[in-house]
């Protein structure tokens, strides 16, 4: 009883859908019948719906006429719903075509007359072997007495709808005449890379080897957008087209050859990079395809082609135009594959309506590309033997040529001998200069230790013969000058193990604000004895690479320095800022005597930096700064020394924060 109610209730629907369509589509005759303008489309963004959902009488007038003649939509993750009446008045059963062979799924109910639904499921993601007719393209066997016929079809890519009515005989002869078109062209593509290949053997030039891959490739594509890869290399493994994005990646192998041919490194060295931008975008379609992002690869690998495309066409007429010979038919073969490829994608877009002229346009196109880039291959031999004669008529020249050449090597050659010995001769000097700035810098050294140490020994000396003399004032210079001997010794030292690589910058993370506590406390009473007022600045969490005993010497020379030239009652300032680069910009800012504009360039150079005292007499070699500036190269930073006279300096390090 059930299943009678539910026979009646589809019967109703059916009955109802073909009041609410348009007119019934009548097949009469023993041919074929285009019927993609006739049909109704509805588009199912959730892709939830089913057969049952969409073929009730509440549903039907959802369904609309498509916009062109054939449907096609450039859209993924959407179910179509197709949907029209037929009345097959031969009295014998017929075949529904859907020509584009590489859809994802295409689910066929049939109603006929007692409305019985007939259901079957064809497409690339089922296994080959499960399609009705061993085919290329989709077809389905509709019975004699099937009345309306629902189609759900959906692609991960592009979507065109190109339905066809047949008889089987006019099915059978059109199979024919496809298979002998198809048949021809491929067996014109492995023909010529056979014969590419005879031609790599005999000649050895690698230009071959790319040419017969663009063919082989070209004809991969091609037997795939015409279904023939899943029919006849993969029917049993259907997931293996989902890596349509990645065949079509391989499209860039025809830039490599144009390359190649073009020689556009040597010919067109500012357009040859922009083959490398095209064939990095069109390799992106790899790593997306990978990662299930096929839509946005196929449309990313479809335009690379036709902006690869376009470039080859411009490269080689503009190689034309300057004369290079073998532009001449690359230029001509391209641009039918040119406009092949276009005028296929736009279709594909659905911007063209669906004419087998269109969608075959590619095919058609490459058909002549492979022709003419034959020729051109030829063309290239030829010029090759008319480069060997040539060659051969230089030769003779080039003999005696040579002997000229021997002469004027040897020439050169005594000419560079001459060359190396006056650079040796100029490191020498450079050499001899080191070490006179070595002897300079250790006789100012000697001098301002000689200074310091003989106050000392005075001081003592005096001390001892007169007992009244050890007051407090004769102490604190004896303190001063013993003060100053040890930081120049310090100095000197630290110097000496940096010259011979004792002293190495290990790269540790150091809060700089913790690291700055220790030269502040060390330089703490020489502040207080000029009454200098200190800021340190440096924010808690503003970390660095760098070496705590290098970082606290760079730190204690700095703001030794500074003391050491800011008058009683002025300011330091210890700052630290991120910058550009990763990087972190400390500054140590006086309100000093400042430095004159044509001294400030050497400060960092000792026997440029003259010996000047500071605020106090203090003394000094530069050493201090010398150091610094080395240990901040150590640390992988840089400084520099911004100052006004009379008003302070700035002196500036940078380190890698961490």
């Amino acid at each position: 009883m059930n299943k009678q109610w539910g026979i009646l209730l589809l019967l109703l629907v059916n009955l109802v859908a073909k009041g609410n369509l348009s007119d019934t589509i009548v097949f009469n005759s023993n041919t074929e019948l285009v019927i993609s303008n006739n049909v109704f489309i509805y588009k199912d963004k959730s892709t939830k719906l089913g057969f049952k959902d969409v073929s009730k009488s509440t549903f039907i007038n959802n369904f609309k006429a498509p916009e062109f003649n054939v449907p096609s939509y450039n859209t993924s993750n959407v179910a179509y719903w197709v949907c029209f009446n037929i009345k097959n008045n031969t009295g014998e059963d017929i075949a529904l075509m859907v020509d584009y062979p590489m859809l994802d799924t295409v689910q066929y109910f049939g109603v006929d007359k007692a409305g019985i639904v007939d259901s079957f499921y064809s497409g690339s993601a089922y296994p080959f072997s499960q399609r009705q007719i061993d085919n290329n393209r989709i077809i389905f066997e509709l019975k004699s007495d099937i009345t309306t016929i629902y189609l759900r079809v959906r692609s991960s890519y592009n979507l065109q709808l190109p339905l066809t009515l047949y008889s089987y005989e006019k099915l059978n002869s059109t199979i024919g005449k496809e298979n002998f078109y198809q048949g021809s062209y491929f067996g014109f593509v492995i023909l010529i890379v056979i014969y590419g290949l005879l031609i790599y053997i005999s000649s050895r030039d690698s230009i071959y080897i790319y040419y017969l891959l663009h063919v082989a490739v070209t004809g991969l594509i091609m037997a795939h957008l015409s279904g023939y890869t899943f029919q006849n290399l993969w029917p049993n493994y259907p997931y293996l087209n989902n890596l349509e994005p990645s065949l079509f990646g391989l499209s860039a192998i025809s830039l490599l050859f144009s390359m190649r041919f073009l020689e556009t490194e040597k010919n067109t060295p500012h357009l040859h990079k922009w083959f490398w931008v095209i064939i990095g975008i069109t390799l992106l379609a790899f790593p997306l395809n990978a990662f299930a992002n096929g839509y946005y690869a196929i449309q990313i690998v479809q335009a690379a082609n036709i902006a690869g495309s376009i470039l080859m066409i411009f490269t080689g007429l503009l190689l034309l135009r300057r004369g290079f010979r073998p532009a001449r038919h690359f230029t001509f073969a391209w641009s039918f594959l040119l406009i092949g490829i276009i005028i296929t994608l736009v279709q594909r877009f659905g911007l063209l309506p669906y004419k087998w002229y269109f969608a075959y346009a590619w095919q058609i196109g490459s058909a002549f590309d492979i022709t003419f880039l034959s020729i051109a291959v030829a063309d290239r031999i030829a010029l090759l033997r008319e480069e060997a004669h040539l060659s051969q008529q230089q030769s003779l020249v080039q003999i005696n040529m040579n002997k000229a050449l021997v002469l004027e090597q040897n020439e050169v050659l005594k000419q560079k001998v001459q060359e190396r010995t006056a650079e040796l001769e100029a490191n020498n000097i450079e050499l001899e200069k080191l070490n006179n700035t070595k002897d300079k810098l250790f006789s100012i050294v000697a001098h301002d230790l000689k200074g310091p140490m003989g106050n000392i020994h005075k001081f003592i000396e005096m001390m001892i013969e007169d007992k009244d003399l050890r007051d407090d004032e004769t102490l604190t210079l004896l303190k001063g000058s013993a003060a100053n001997t040890y930081n120049l010794l310090d100095n000197l030292l630290t110097w000496a193990r940096s010259q011979r690589g004792e002293i190495d910058c290990k790269n540790e993370r150091l809060n700089l604000h913790e690291v700055s506590g220790y030269p502040t406390e060390v330089l703490k009473l020489q502040m207080i004895d000029k009454h200098i007022q200190f800021e340190n600045n440096i924010p808690n969490d503003i970390y660095v690479m760098s070496d705590v005993p290098v970082l606290r010497t760079i730190l204690r020379n700095l703001m030794s320095n500074a003391i050491k030239f800011t008058k009683p009652g002025g300011k330091i300032t210890l700052e630290a800022t991120r910058i550009e680069n990763n990087m972190i910009k400390v500054d140590v800012t006086d309100t000093g005597v400042g430095i004159a504009p044509d001294r400030i360039a050497g400060i960092f150079e000792p026997v440029k930096n003259k010996n000047t005292k500071g605020t106090a007499g203090e003394k000094g070699t530069g050493l201090g700064l010398l150091i610094t500036a080395e240990f901040v190269q150590l640390c992988k930073g840089n400084i520099s020394a911004v100052s006004l006279v009379d008003e302070g300096t700035t002196i500036s390090f940078t380190l890698p924060e961490a």
